[in-house]
């Protein structure tokens, strides 16, 4: 093994340059954007289509057959796995399964398609890369998806004062090359980027991470606005509200609202299947209890791109409640794509300015 040798001379120590160029870090911003648009300026739209097109491709080279997999399709899985993390269970399957059902993730896809999709994730067409090219760059699997985000990161102006540290991506494969313990740290175990690796999947471990890099670097970014706007401390998104905002618009903007499978329904006597924004915060009570007092309803908004895609927001009869545009009057008419009441007559219309 051919080891690099270094000479060390003694010499003033000489100390680089530190000069900040002191540009507007804020760019002179105007309001606020939603999560999803602070989102894509790590993750754009082009670097998706590419994960898009080259996951079908992929499909077709080990199969035989596309997986037909479109955009919106590996955004709506990326917002799944914003969801999951927000609210953990056990077992992935525990998401699908009729006791444990999780309606924001389980109506949005079936376990069987996202096992699909996560099969056949790619980055890059196996077949353009010589052996030679993929014994020089051990990263070479996941270098495109590297190389969009990097170039991303550096378009945002930094600040003057930033600490630096390095970070494990957690992951306990059989590598007798890269496997490292660092004690005390809160995952011991793992690999370090620029590593020598051997493995079929382990790319996908450095993908989700970057994607949680992402999303961090993206609430940054909206504090930072927030700062430069004044805004009050109250109103400004915790990165958990923040996180899951933005899991709500991947999952929800140029959709409608999931139609119910045909065939026997399920024999489970708990169903947890909800409107699709806030089900995970509604009561359940036996039958033969009696119901327990509800709390007082929030007045959550969805995220401002949902509300506004103009697809999938259709009416239906519900209880009789406030309207939370106007409030003022009554209605029982619900959006339920939102899951919001709004007056839906001939003398107000809140369903028509909400959505616009």
């Amino acid at each position: 093994m051919r080891r690099d040798r270094y000479r060390w001379l003694k010499k003033n120590f000489i100390s680089p340059s530190t000069d900040f160029s002191r540009q507007d870090v804020t760019n002179g911003v105007q309001s606020l954007c939603g999560p999803l648009e602070y989102f894509h300026k790590f993750v754009t739209e082009d670097m998706i289509k590419a994960v898009a097109d080259n996951t079908n491709q992929y499909s077709v080279q080990k199969k035989g057959s596309s997986i037909h997999t479109n955009t919106k399709e590996i955004e709506q899985m990326i917002g799944m796995y914003l969801k999951m993390g927000l609210v953990q269970m056990p077992g992935i399957r525990m998401y699908w399964e009729a006791d444990t059902r999780y309606s924001p993730i389980s109506d949005v896809m079936s376990r069987n398609r996202v096992q699909s999709l996560l099969a056949s994730l790619h980055f890059v067409n196996n077949l353009t890369m010589a052996e030679k090219e993929q014994n020089a760059d051990k990263l070479w699997k996941l270098r495109p998806w590297l190389h969009a985000f990097r170039e991303k990161c550096l378009k945002v102006v930094p600040k003057e004062h930033n600490s630096v540290d390095e970070m494990m991506i957690p992951f306990r494969g059989k590598f007798s090359s890269i496997k490292q313990y660092m004690r005390g740290q809160p995952n011991p175990w793992g690999f370090k980027y620029k590593l020598p690796l051997k493995s079929c999947r382990w790319y996908l471990y450095i993908f989700w991470h970057t994607i949680i890099l992402a999303v961090i670097n993206a609430w940054l970014l909206y504090k930072r606005d927030c700062n430069a706007l004044h805004i009050p401390k109250q109103q400004v998104l915790n990165r958990r509200l923040f996180e899951a905002q933005l899991a709500s618009s991947l999952l929800l903007i140029g959709t409608g609202v999931s139609v119910p499978k045909r065939g026997r329904p399920s024999s489970s006597p708990v169903s947890l299947r909800g409107s699709t924004l806030t089900s995970h915060n509604r009561l359940f009570t036996d039958e033969g209890s009696p119901a327990a007092k509800m709390p007082k309803k929030s007045n959550a908004h969805p995220p401002k791109e949902v509300r506004k895609d103009m697809i999938g927001h259709f009416p239906i009869k519900a209880d009789r409640v406030r309207c939370i545009n106007c409030a003022k009057g009554y209605t029982n008419m619900l959006c339920k794509k939102c899951n919001v009441r709004l007056c839906f007559s001939e003398q107000n219309n809140c369903f028509w300015d909400y959505h616009n």
